[in-house]
């Protein structure tokens, strides 16, 4: 509720970083993330079932290197327990990957997915390109047990048919999702806040108003 999760290189990195050791760690196929400024969208494929022991290490390992980004001790997470949805097939996969996508455009802080400054591995999934991210500083040690760079990439486990059709599906919702909210904004006069939102409101908060 802090928005200790805006977006910035070090945090977007951290992200990052946190999720691939996690990943990997547990043997998780992940579809898609993005980091919202106070929470975050995850999809997942968990052929092993250690999904329970990914979720504790992923969000104890972003906590505490989070924390000491932001320089404080308290709890990073709400107490309230973290919403996990199972999937039950292909359609529902599209369409939680696509809300977790538009998930910026929805709240009406951008025009488009691709706009998000934050974590958002939309692009990464249509491109099928692989994320290198190096160990953060601020946090881990050089001669730590973590490696130095890890690597991240969007899977379409082979359970959803298809990769490229799954993969053209998505980029069509998404398009379609972003065209409408426009539409919508141009209806009501409204318009995006941008990407300079987080960061500006965050220091507002800090100011004391």
């Amino acid at each position: 509720r802090e928005f200790l999760l805006r977006p910035d290189d070090e945090a977007n990195e951290t992200f990052l970083y946190c999720l691939a050791v996690a990943a990997e760690k547990y043997g998780i196929d992940v579809i898609i993330a993005v980091a919202m400024s106070d929470h975050h969208h995850t999809g997942l494929y968990d052929r092993l079932g250690r999904r329970v022991e990914f979720y504790a290490y992923f969000h104890m390992l972003l906590a505490r290197s989070m924390n000491a980004l932001r320089l404080r001790s308290e709890a990073f997470w709400s107490s309230d327990p973290p919403c996990v949805v199972e999937l039950v097939d292909r359609a529902a996969v599209v369409e939680k990957v696509v809300y977790a996508a538009t998930n910026p455009v929805n709240a009406g802080l951008v025009e488009r997915a691709s706009d998000w400054p934050g974590v958002n591995t939309l692009a990464d999934l249509l491109g099928e390109r692989t994320i290198t991210v190096r160990r953060p500083r601020h946090f881990f040690r050089e001669d730590g047990e973590l490696p130095e760079v890890v690597t991240l990439k969007m899977v379409v486990p082979p359970e959803l048919g298809d990769a490229d059709a799954f993969r053209r599906e998505v980029a069509e919702r998404v398009a379609t999702v972003e065209e409408a909210a426009a539409q919508a904004r141009a209806g009501s006069g409204r318009e995006v806040l941008g990407i300079d939102f987080p960061s500006s409101y965050w220091q507002f908060v800090n100011a004391g108003w």
